[in-house]
């Protein structure tokens, strides 16, 4: 005997649909399950935390290849710790004067703090802070924040923002003289 779905009202589209949002809600509750990542998980918790993510597995089977086609999670941290490795964010332009780069923005360095409220503000951060590497959204906001500089800055040929590798000590840190991630952009070139 075969299956056949068929619509025998429009009435019925409504009740699908709320089905169909009720297993996509359960599935973002699953997935949304905040567990630690596998080999970091302190030893009282493994009896209880390891069966749970083989349960989370087993039942997001159906649906694990949507993560990885459409980039859709709904999987956060609860305690997110630093990576061991640090940076700096410099921006800085190019042009007359000195036909030299100038430092406009060094985080945390009150005199070349050009913007330090936008930049350093909770919703744009997000765009730029690297981890073990950069955001997807870092080019956009080197775009954005040299197109603000060259509406400010006449003079400026270009916009370079770049992180330095920096090490934290005790209530400091120490520069490294290492960049990475280095964008720039050049006045007229979109």
């Amino acid at each position: 005997m075969a299956f056949r779905f068929t619509f025998r009202s429009r009435s019925t589209w409504p009740q699908v649909r709320a089905g169909l949002i009720a297993i996509a809600i359960g599935f973002g509750m699953i997935d949304g399950c905040p567990l630690p990542t596998p080999g970091h998980v302190p030893a009282w918790e493994r009896g209880f935390v390891e069966p749970i993510r083989v349960i989370r597995d087993f039942a997001e089977t159906p649906v694990v290849w949507i993560r990885g086609r459409l980039a859709v999670t709904q999987q956060w941290s609860l305690y997110q710790a630093p990576t061991a490795k640090r940076y700096r964010m410099w921006i800085e332009g190019f042009g007359t004067p000195a036909y030299a780069w100038l430092p406009l923005y060094l985080a945390g360095d009150p005199d070349h703090a050009e913007d330090a409220a936008v930049i350093e503000h909770a919703r744009v951060w997000g765009t730029w802070d690297p981890t073990d590497r950069p955001t997807g959204e870092y080019g956009s906001f080197v775009k954005w924040i040299g197109n603000r500089l060259f509406e400010r800055h006449p003079e400026l040929a270009a916009v370079r923002v770049r992180m330095e590798e920096i090490q934290i000590g005790q209530g400091a840190y120490e520069p490294t003289g290492k960049f990475f991630w280095t964008v720039e952009r050049r006045r007229g070139v979109r």
